[in-house]
């Protein structure tokens, strides 16, 4: 419902909410990817997916695997997941940067077609 909302007016969405608001991550990706011509996104997005899963389900296993005989390689991880926490603050940013676009062809379009024109 919040997404109907937020979109309200910007752009069409007819989803029910069944369809996303539990939806696994791969299902949303694929339907921002009907949403948007930025395929290196999408392939960000669909990157990130496997990181996440990686965080999820692997990483504090493999850390505390290696916390008390290879504090090197725990260490390794720690930078490792650094890197993707930025990665993510950047992903987000873009995000957010393609969102924008759509607000703004709403508003290029609303100037275009709501004000006269002296041809």
């Amino acid at each position: 419902m919040r997404i109907r909302r937020i979109l309200k007016k910007q752009i069409p969405f007819h989803y029910p909410r069944k369809e996303y608001e539990n939806a696994p991550l791969q299902r949303l990706i694929t339907m921002f990817q009907r949403h948007t011509d930025n395929k290196a996104l999408v392939e960000r997005l669909r990157q990130a997916m496997k990181s996440r899963h990686y965080i999820a389900h692997r990483v504090i296993e493999d850390y505390m695997g290696h916390h008390e005989k290879e504090p090197k390689v725990a260490r390794r991880i720690s930078r490792e997941l650094k890197k993707l926490e930025d990665d993510g603050y950047d992903l987000i940013e873009e995000f957010q940067k393609e969102l924008r676009t759509v607000y703004d062809a709403k508003d290029f379009v609303r100037e275009l077609f709501g004000q006269p024109r002296d041809i």
